[in-house]
């Protein structure tokens, strides 16, 4: 979570992965960084769901 909105995470082509917030009300999703899956798991952790 982040400012009290949940954020999203999707890996792209085993390269990258995207952090994201959806807004169902308006129907907007907000990308909110992009990070090459090494420099993602340096900034926020390892998660094996």
């Amino acid at each position: 979570m982040r400012g009290g909105s949940i954020i999203y995470r999707i890996h792209i082509s085993r390269t990258y992965t995207a952090f994201y917030s959806v807004n169902d009300e308006n129907r907007i999703v907000k990308v909110h960084d992009i990070f090459t899956i090494e420099q993602a798991h340096k900034k926020y952790g390892y998660y094996s769901g």
